[in-house]
């Protein structure tokens, strides 16, 4: 007769096929799933910072183009908006410089 899998396990005689595996290696610690876990959080760290700063690029240069239609500038007045006022306003430094040159 076949012995159902609860009886066996009754009896500590299930394995599953992670304690072979462990068995075979000689682990006794979840040190691999551990080790993948870290793995997975740094790449879905990775992975969001870029698409942050990729979101920003795009945005500040969306914004400098804008700004170049809307107002036609000239290709002086648009790398004075990129170089000196955006960077400027962004980071909420004094915008005196900046202000000076645009004017």
């Amino acid at each position: 007769m076949v012995k159902k899998r609860d009886e066996k396990k009754k009896e500590g005689k299930t394995e599953t096929n992670t304690d072979k595996y462990r068995k075979r290696k000689g682990e006794t610690e979840d040190l691999p799933t551990i080790i993948i876990v870290v793995v997975e959080v740094v790449v879905v760290v990775v992975v969001v910072v870029v698409v942050v700063v990729v979101v920003v690029v795009v945005v500040v240069v969306v914004v400098i183009v804008v700004v170049a239609v809307v107002e036609s500038y000239s290709y002086t007045s648009i790398i004075e908006v990129s170089i000196i006022y955006l960077p400027c306003h962004m980071f909420r430094v004094p915008v005196i410089f900046g202000h000076h040159l645009l004017t």
